[in-house]
């Protein structure tokens, strides 16, 4: 999917949603939607909080507030996933992480290259254009290659 005002718009909801449930929380558009290029069908989401609150409370109320729209998803290695079933063919997946984790920088930084280099994100946006119809798995796979081969992972 291109980055249209549609799409951006469905973005900007959830970003007011976890806005308002969690009011202390820094909530920041990740991924591809905030370089902005293509997406698959994912907005992705970063959800500071303070270091003291529980990962899992934090995903229950975000559950809570509204049961039709995010699950409660696996924690890995502190860091919480919270997903959305697909509505009008995009899923919102929220990165809920403590304030200060190394991951925040590495996630912010990447959109920064990206945003800084509109060579390396057009090239990045015609890869992922040509991976249409590509199953998950095929699709993540020639992502990371990409990152890794340009700096991004090691």
């Amino acid at each position: 999917l291109e980055p249209t005002v549609e799409v951006l718009e469905k973005a900007e909801f959830y970003l007011n949603f976890i806005r308002k449930v969690l009011p202390e929380a820094r909530v920041t558009l990740i991924g591809s939607l905030a370089i902005p290029v293509c997406v698959k069908n994912e907005i992705d989401i970063l959800v500071e909080v303070e270091e003291g609150e529980d990962i899992l409370k934090v995903q229950e109320k975000i559950r809570d507030e509204n049961q039709d729209l995010f699950r409660v998803g696996p924690i890995v290695d502190g860091e919480g996933f919270s997903r959305t079933k697909k509505k009008h063919g995009l899923i919102c997946e929220l990165h809920i992480l403590h304030r200060g984790d190394k991951r925040i920088e590495k996630y912010l930084k990447l959109i920064e290259r990206f945003q800084s280099n509109p060579e390396l994100a057009k090239a990045y946006a015609d890869l992922k254009r040509s991976m249409n119809g590509f199953s998950n798995d095929e699709y993540k796979k020639v992502k990371i290659e990409f990152l890794k081969r340009n700096g991004f992972l090691e």
